[in-house]
């Protein structure tokens, strides 16, 4: 008994260090918005140290740290990481008809080939995004699309892209990467889509915006969910679907677009327009 009481004092001990959901949610918050400061997509898997550490410095002095980002980033990819995301990417039907040019992709950028690398991975970002919110008639992100994708990001049922890396990724990618700009307006290092692909930009050949356009991907990418309802007729939903604004509290089920086995035979919302994903 003696021993089973120095556990749980040990055990508590270790809890009362632990920070609380308010404070990891505050600092989730502060790093993403960090992070997009820095022009860089949002989420970074890196460890809980790391980004306190982070916040706190660049809050003492923005200026000094974020010319450190780009670098602080970089160390903290790694070709394994990519190749690991990759797979993770492998598992989703939506990623079948995309595997060439992004297989591509990521072997430019393991040879240091970042000219090839960015403009491959800008366009198949919009081209996954076109595929889970669009259809057969709407396969360009403009309009429609943007509008869908815009309410999702502001929805409260939030749900293709989660809380505070969401609207980050709001501003980041509609409000920044997408945004019609002048060349000689674009930030030295910034990763702007209309420069690069229309040919006004011609110095993005980097590591750091090689790894930026990788990120951005794979961000969206883990960001994509569709919707059950609990106790309906076998449907699954975009998250935008009137059905799941109607839905109780409670009676929402989020499951990622490369986990089809949990969709149990469940067929995509036709009022929608959920995406298709085959087992």
């Amino acid at each position: 008994m003696e021993r089973l009481d120095g556990i749980v004092a040990d055990v508590m001990r270790v809890a009362a260090l632990l920070p609380s959901i308010e404070e990891l949610d505050d600092l989730e918050k502060r790093f993403v918005n960090l992070m997009v400061e820095a022009d860089w997509p949002p989420p970074l898997d890196v460890g809980l140290p790391e980004i306190r550490e982070l916040v706190r410095a660049y809050e003492e002095d923005p200026e000094s740290v974020k010319g450190g980002i780009d670098q602080w980033v970089i160390d903290s990819c790694s070709e394994e990481g990519l190749l690991k995301a990759m797979r993770g990417w492998q598992a989703c039907s939506l990623f079948r008809r995309r595997a060439e040019p992004l297989a591509a992709a990521v072997k430019a950028h393991l040879n240091a080939e970042y000219y090839c690398s960015v403009p491959v991975m800008l366009a198949q970002t919009e081209g996954l995004i076109c595929d889970f919110f669009g259809s057969k008639w709407e396969t360009y992100l403009t309009g429609k699309i943007e509008k869908r994708v815009r309410k999702n990001l502001d929805s409260a049922v939030a749900v293709g892209v989660k809380g505070h890396v969401g609207k980050a990724l709001g501003r980041y990618y509609l409000d920044a990467v997408r945004e019609s700009v002048r060349p000689d307006a674009v930030p030295q290092g910034a990763m702007r889509r209309n420069p690069i692909l229309h040919g006004s930009d011609c110095a993005y050949g980097t590591l750091e915006m090689s790894w930026k356009s990788l990120l951005l991907f794979d961000t969206i990418f883990d960001s994509l969910d569709v919707v059950v309802v609990d106790g309906d007729d076998g449907l699954y939903h975009l998250p935008i679907c009137g059905r799941c604004s109607r839905a109780p509290e409670g009676a929402l089920t989020f499951i990622h677009i490369s986990r089809t086995e949990d969709l149990a035979g469940r067929l995509p919302c036709k009022d929608c327009g959920a995406p298709e994903l085959s087992a």
